[in-house]
């Protein structure tokens, strides 16, 4: 299993569903995947797969100190 499996398996889902894409899944300069959808009202939703190294781990862990 790579690390794009997991975001790669719920866009399969979602489109199998009929739910569009606003935005296909890649890898955005956080160092997250992130895909994002539209419904019928033009309402948009993201999901993100948090990986290992991403800008808001480093950010956590810098304010527990």
């Amino acid at each position: 299993m790579t690390a794009n499996d997991s975001i790669a398996k719920t866009v399969k889902n979602l489109t199998a569903r009929g739910v569009p894409l606003f935005r296909d899944a890649k890898r955005d300069p956080d160092g997250n995947n992130q895909c994002c959808i539209k419904d019928h009202d033009d309402n948009r939703g993201k999901f993100m797969q948090m990986l290992p190294g991403n800008m808001q781990e480093a950010a956590i862990k810098r304010l527990n100190v």
